[in-house]
């Protein structure tokens, strides 16, 4: 009987120790996928903040591009002439950075980015086919006015795609303007230049 005794409180025994060394090992592999859990949370947080960063950059850099491109159709606007060669409007940046635009802004704010610097280029195109005066500049009649007029007009439609992430001195005024009436505020035609052809 005690043999008996001895070998079902030895049965018993064996019985609840497997017992808690499976709830360990439950527990264990609990916290285990706890963890892996937690470290795929900070990768994809590590990642979020630097897609962030990354756009953040890239939107900035293609503003001041932007910008740049502004100040100059804003002056060939109003002297109906070309800068003076060797000099264009800049794209290096939208260049190098278009990769992170085109995969991280939704497909209006792309597109209007994209058509942007399309116009850029075609305008720098343009500006090198003219005929250069004495002073080395290149003029245009109405007619081009306009057109180059329309391309600062996308120019600012760029850079409202990206205001949101460039966050520019003059973010306020693009997020909550239209953007023809900023377009007409940064391009004025001089006096008379819409009545005829220069």
């Amino acid at each position: 009987m005690v043999a008996v005794a001895t070998l079902f409180g030895a049965g018993v025994g064996g019985v609840i120790t497997a017992l808690v060394t499976l709830r360990a090992e439950d527990k264990r592999q609990e916290f285990a996928e706890q963890q892996r859990e937690r470290l795929e949370k900070r990768e994809q947080e590590r990642d979020e903040q630097r897609r962030r960063r990354e756009l953040k950059e890239a939107a900035r850099l293609v503003d001041e591009e932007l910008r740049d491109a502004t100040e100059l159709i804003r002056d060939a606007v109003y002297q109906g002439q070309f800068w003076a060669a060797p000099r264009e409007i800049s794209a290096s940046d939208y260049k190098a950075y278009r990769h992170i635009l085109a995969v991280n802004l939704d497909d209006d704010a792309w597109t209007d980015v994209s058509l942007g610097f399309q116009q850029i280029y075609q305008v720098n195109w343009d500006a090198h086919g003219r005929p250069e005066n004495p002073d080395g500049t290149r003029s245009f009649g109405h007619l081009d006015r306009i057109e180059v007029l329309s391309v600062g007009i996308q120019i600012v439609s760029a850079r409202k795609a990206l205001a949101q992430f460039s966050s520019p001195p003059d973010k306020e005024t693009l997020l909550s303007q239209d953007t023809t009436d900023i377009a007409a505020a940064i391009f004025p035609l001089p006096e008379g230049a819409g009545d005829a052809e220069n």
